[in-house]
């Protein structure tokens, strides 16, 4: 009896040192923004990760102050956006749309076009996401719509109802993730 309690130990510590760990720890980055943005999309954390069982899938999370749904998306100031620097110049080639479309909450990839806004530029194509809380949501991006190793990102929501008020009198409340000191995006290298 004994014997085996021995074994089963020595097999359990082998299998811990020499199986690889799963992509939930390492490549995990998240940061948190403060709370500084009036309504529901006032972000509070963003972070990246790989996708549980494939390496290929990168994911990209956003948590915010308040509850929102597709109501509160539809309209057409109101969105959540994901952007995406790939060649290192700060601006962004890449951009995740989380609208309503259609009375549908969507997840829409978009490249950049030289001229545009991002408005209506050629065809998207739409993700995979999910909702980890009524506070959050979760996108799925395959490396191949990004096509490099190394990318910048970001998060910027945009927020507007007919009794919002937000700074400076304006009717639509923006906030940007990462804030606070070193303002800008985060680095995500897949290598």
């Amino acid at each position: 009896m004994t014997d085996f309690r021995g074994l089963l130990l020595l097999l359990t510590v082998v299998a811990a040192v020499t199986l690889p760990a799963g992509p939930s720890g390492a490549d995990t980055v998240a940061r948190r923004d403060r709370r500084d943005t009036p309504g529901p999309l006032d972000v509070v954390r963003v972070e990246h990760s790989h996708a549980p069982r494939n390496e290929k899938v990168v994911t990209h999370t956003v948590w915010t102050t308040g509850r929102w749904g597709k109501k509160d998306l539809r309209n057409k100031n109101s969105h959540i956006s994901f952007w995406f620097s790939t060649d290192g110049d700060g601006y962004a080639e890449h951009r995740i749309l989380v609208s309503t479309k259609d009375g549908r909450l969507t997840a829409a990839f978009h490249d950049y076009v030289e001229g545009s806004d991002f408005a209506g530029v050629g065809p998207s194509t739409y993700l995979r996401w999910t909702r980890p809380s009524r506070r959050s949501i979760r996108v799925f991006l395959h490396r191949k719509h990004l096509a490099v190793d190394e990318y910048r990102w970001s998060v910027e929501t945009l927020y507007r109802k007919s009794s919002s008020r937000c700074r400076f009198g304006r009717p639509t409340c923006q906030d940007k993730a990462p804030g606070g000191r070193g303002r800008g995006r985060i680095d995500h290298s897949l290598r």
